[in-house]
């Protein structure tokens, strides 16, 4: 699968990870379309890892946003197939787009969720 290059709008860089750029973006768990849980796609250890220099205040500015059509998106993409779904909804210039969908029980789940302990997803 190719898709086009969409025009984001990154708040930084991860120079370790080859200068990958950092955007706002949510993974949901959407099973038979209902929500399960979300989470912002990067969490901090991953970012810190990868060299991006972020404070506390920044990190919680990046994952905050989380909005009710946001949520849609991603149970209308998780419903379109029914099953269990990570679905990744990542914010461009354009708005909102799902970039990914893979099977829930083989997706990151962030440690310390309730949902993570029904899954077998717990890399």
């Amino acid at each position: 699968m190719v898709r086009e290059f969409l025009p984001t709008m990154p708040v930084g860089v991860c120079p370790r990870y080859g200068n990958m750029p950092v955007c706002r973006e949510y993974r949901y768990f959407i099973e038979d379309g209902r929500y399960c849980c979300s989470h912002p796609y990067w969490p901090m250890e991953a970012l810190v890892d990868g060299g991006f220099d972020i404070s506390q205040q920044e990190f919680d500015a990046l994952c905050a946003g989380r909005t009710q059509a946001l949520d849609r998106i991603a149970i209308d993409a998780g419903e379109a197939l029914g099953g269990a779904w990570s679905v990744d909804v990542l914010e461009t210039e354009r708005g909102w787009i799902v970039t990914d969908m893979a099977e829930a029980s083989k997706s990151y789940h962030w440690a310390g969720c309730k949902t993570r302990k029904r899954s077998s997803a717990n890399r």
